[in-house]
């Protein structure tokens, strides 16, 4: 449908959301592992048999081929180790999580290029990208509260806004953006928390 326009954006999600679906929590990661591997096969192979400690798949198919080849980019993203390492093993980019600090995130990518070079990836080969809470406001303290009521509604306790969320007037915002990619960020992915359109 969209002529092969299509990147794909996955992670493993929180325990609370398995817990939410009645999925079991200690099997998640290989859950999500063994779904991706199965994606992958089903889109580069016509008849795929799988067993797994989660799936069982035997003599699946799946038609029409999709028009990227050998199948859309996947992006993973998180905040974890296991989320970074899932990254270079399965997927062609990493997508820094919104709830993480630009300083931890600088730190994320260090490891990311760290498991980049041990795989053997060519530089380049491999965007890193971070998505960016924003709340444009000349009005810090106006802007400050409009994050902490989303991210309470968002996240609960869990996140600190100040922390993460790129704020304030244009230039103070600029500036924080320059820090993002500063860390690593090649690409950043804006994420206003307002409904407003001029945002």
């Amino acid at each position: 449908l969209c002529g092969g326009r299509l990147d794909i954006g996955l992670g493993a999600g929180e325990a609370t959301e398995c817990e939410r679906y009645g999925l079991d929590v200690e099997t998640r990661g290989q859950r999500f592992d063994e779904t991706v591997r199965i994606m992958k096969r089903l889109w580069t192979e016509k008849v795929v048999t799988f067993e797994g400690a989660v799936h069982t798949v035997r003599g699946a198919g799946l038609r029409p081929p999709t028009v990227q080849q050998p199948h859309p980019p996947l992006y993973f993203g998180g905040r974890v180790p296991a989320a970074r390492r899932r990254a270079v093993e399965l997927g062609d980019g990493f997508i820094g999580a919104g709830a993480t600090s630009t300083r931890d995130f600088a730190q994320h990518v260090q490891h990311l290029r760290g498991l980049l070079a041990a795989a053997g990836s060519p530089p380049g080969s491999f965007p890193i990208g971070k998505r960016v809470y924003l709340h444009i406001d000349d009005d810090r303290d106006a802007a400050m509260a409009h994050l902490g009521a989303w991210f309470r509604r968002f996240y609960g306790d869990y996140v600190t806004p100040g922390e993460v969320a790129v704020f304030g007037g244009v230039a103070a915002c600029v500036a924080q953006l320059r820090e993002v990619i500063e860390a690593g960020a090649e690409f950043p992915l804006l994420n206003p928390v307002a409904k407003d359109p001029e945002q």
